[in-house]
């Protein structure tokens, strides 16, 4: 169901197509191979309901951090982070409907960081003077940007699967 909310929510006829191949990959890989496994192990309530309701022992467990501990810098934050990868219309949808909603209201510079982010998500963010974009940030560019973060959103229109990016927040963020 993840690629084909992906595709749903793309304007870019390759890039529909593309979501939707691979969730019809993954659907017949799942076919082919599920009848196999004795039990599954997933992050989120609404897969393991989908694995149950295909005959499937199907366990929801919380995914772990890397140290097991949280790892916040103290003192307040320099930004408003929002970070993902920039090429997937959900998450450019997501920025903009932050973005419009709350950017006039915040005393925070906001930062957007991902790869690949599209000329017309440049367009978009070269209307607001308190955004600062940063492109393609390694993985040390990113865990210092959380780390200088005082507010860290992790939005998105897509219910379907288990949002990675969360992870380094919660290790590394403060709200």
């Amino acid at each position: 169901q993840y690629y084909k909310s992906l595709a749903l929510s793309e304007k870019s006829f390759l890039k529909k197509l593309f979501f939707k191949i691979e969730s019809f990959k993954l659907q017949h890989y799942e076919n082919r191979n599920l009848r196999y496994a004795n039990k599954v192990f997933c992050f989120t309530e609404n897969d393991g309901a989908w694995f149950k309701s295909h005959g499937i022992d199907a366990q929801v467990v919380n995914p772990v951090l890397s140290n097991l501990k949280v790892n916040t810098v103290a003192g307040m934050g320099k930004a408003i982070l929002i970070h993902g990868n920039l090429s997937v219309n959900d998450m450019v949808n997501s920025i903009k409907l932050i973005l419009e909603q709350f950017q006039d209201d915040s005393k925070f510079q906001f930062i957007i960081a991902g790869k690949n982010p599209s000329r017309e998500l440049h367009n978009f963010l070269a209307h607001y003077s308190n955004v600062k974009l940063v492109e393609n940030p390694n993985s040390e560019e990113l865990k210092s940007l959380i780390l200088d973060a005082q507010i860290n959103l992790c939005y998105s229109e897509i219910r379907e699967g288990f949002k990675m990016r969360l992870l380094p927040l919660l290790e590394y963020g403060r709200y």
